[in-house]
């Protein structure tokens, strides 16, 4: 297979039938045989309840890690999972428009029909988030990170280094060495590393249809700790 998607989910219970309907729904755009392997990461919300309660779905499979895993724990179980040259990696907070999801997946495919080479690992879709209107210190939060891991990783100011959407070559092996959202960028820098050619397209970022986003207890500390995380990947990542 050519291409799977992968997530994994939290505490998103009330999420679940939306995300299940995504996926058909690209199948059914698309006109092709589209597989996802999704992990639920330790959710307590009764996620596993909505899973045993939903009718089976060929195309989706749902893995279960212990509670305690981090999100890198989770989506790296799920890549395991797959066996698709490619993996579409979609988070399960729904928090991008089906129409971005879509296009990514057209511009995947046309890059594919155009590759002459026929190398099956060339390129990369990555996305750049164009920030919500609601919010001026999280524009700028978001603005000021953006700037500063850019410089720190000396990469260009069109990517996006925290965005979860992206296409890219499923990993043969995992060595990182974050294992919280910093996980993002070390996969789009070891990917960067090892492919001839990327893309960067626009989506827009929008509000959650259900739950909250987890933010920091300490901004401050959160602050700090990313800093360092950044120095250590600049150190890590070969």
């Amino acid at each position: 297979m050519l291409i799977q998607i992968v997530s994994t989910m939290r505490n998103e219970a009330e999420n679940i039938p939306l995300f299940i309907e995504l996926i058909s729904q690209l199948r059914s755009d698309l006109s092709i045989d589209l597989n996802a392997a999704i992990v639920n990461n330790g959710s307590v919300d009764g996620t596993q309840d909505v899973i045993a309660s939903l009718p089976k779905q060929s195309f989706i499979s749902f893995f279960e890690n212990p509670i305690g895993s981090t999100y890198a724990d989770g989506i790296e179980l799920a890549i395991t999972k797959v066996s698709s040259a490619y993996v579409l990696v979609i988070p399960s907070d729904l928090q991008f428009a089906y129409s971005d999801i879509l296009s990514i997946l057209k511009l995947f495919f046309e890059k594919i029909d155009n590759n002459e080479k026929n190398d099956i690992s060339a390129f990369a879709i990555f996305t750049f988030r164009k920030f919500r209107t609601d919010g001026r210190f999280m524009k700028f939060r978001g603005y000021v990170w953006r700037m500063l891991v850019t410089r720190v990783l000396k990469i260009e100011s069109r990517l996006d280094p925290a965005s979860q959407l992206k296409i890219i070559p499923t990993p043969k092996s995992f060595v990182s060495i974050n294992r919280n959202f910093l996980w993002d960028i070390e996969v789009l820098l070891r990917t960067l590393k090892n492919v001839t050619s990327y893309s960067v397209v626009d989506v827009s970022f929008q509000s959650r249809i259900y739950g909250e986003s987890a933010l920091p207890k300490n901004p401050f500390k959160s602050a700090i700790d990313a800093l360092l995380g950044l120095i250590h990947l600049t150190q890590g990542v070969k």
